[in-house]
């Protein structure tokens, strides 16, 4: 089901507090975390094409609503996020089962983890 939005602010708080929690842990965040940004048009036909019968908006429309919310949030979430270096990749110019993109891809993270 979808998630109200004070759910998902006690999510959020949680989050942060377990990574202040964590200090037996010698890395509390990831080295990079990877964003993969594209129009909800993109994010849909590959939800369809995984094929995951319960992600399908054929079998639930409800689904719909809930994708256009979360797609929503994610850029905003994202810009608050500081917890390590960030990448963006335009999956709306980028589909990973190309080689030649996914090599691409592959050369960015590898840049972006040398810097």
């Amino acid at each position: 089901g979808n998630i109200s939005e004070p759910e998902m602010d006690t999510y959020l708080d949680l989050l942060d507090n377990m990574m202040e929690e964590l200090t037996f842990m010698p890395k509390k965040a990831p080295d990079l975390l990877i964003y993969l940004r594209g129009s909800l048009d993109t994010v849909l036909k590959r939800i369809s094409l995984r094929g995951r019968p319960y992600e399908q908006i054929q079998d639930n429309p409800g689904l719909l609503d809930y994708y256009k919310h979360l797609h929503n949030r994610y850029d905003s979430w994202f810009e608050s996020y500081d917890k390590s270096d960030t990448l963006v990749i335009n999956i709306d110019e980028i589909d990973i089962n190309d080689s030649k993109d996914a090599k691409y891809v592959m050369q960015l993270i590898h840049d972006k983890l040398k810097r």
